[in-house]
């Protein structure tokens, strides 16, 4: 009879495990997906960057918006990783109006409005990586 007591517990014990190992197979899927979403349209974005299309700034924007927006989607749940993509997700919806001010104020000629820009954009770079590593501490946990 105190073997068969037994036999709960561990289930109960093997059920903890499986349903945390389906919880890192979960997110080793959403950073999967991340990459997947992210890698490319950065790709895009790092070409356009190098261009000199009179227009690059807003198109630039377009993507991060657009990026920004398909992230938040994806960033549901209380987990650290989807407060991170939550997070870099509004990064990127923030680079998205910044870029946006830069072009209004390059097409009109405000060198003043032009260098507060540019110091946004500036700020925006250096929290993306440390967004970015926050969410790769996230995947690789």
């Amino acid at each position: 009879m105190t073997s068969f007591g037994r036999v709960p517990s561990l289930l109960v014990i093997g059920l903890a495990l499986g349903a945390t190992g389906c919880g890192k197979i979960g997110e080793i899927k959403a950073c999967r997906g991340l990459s997947q979403d992210v890698n490319p349209v950065l790709d895009q974005i790092e070409v356009l960057s190098k261009s000199k299309a009179p227009d690059r700034e807003l198109r630039m924007a377009k993507h991060y918006g657009e990026l920004s927006k398909r992230l938040a989607s994806r960033a549901t749940g209380g987990t650290a990783l989807a407060n991170a993509v939550r997070d870099y997700a509004t990064l990127l919806a923030s680079t998205d109006g910044a870029l946006r001010a830069h072009a209004e104020a390059t097409k009109a000629n405000n060198t003043s409005r032009m260098a507060d820009t540019r110091r946004e954009l500036e700020r925006l770079v250096k929290r993306e990586r440390a967004a970015v590593a926050r969410i790769s501490v996230e995947c690789k946990a």
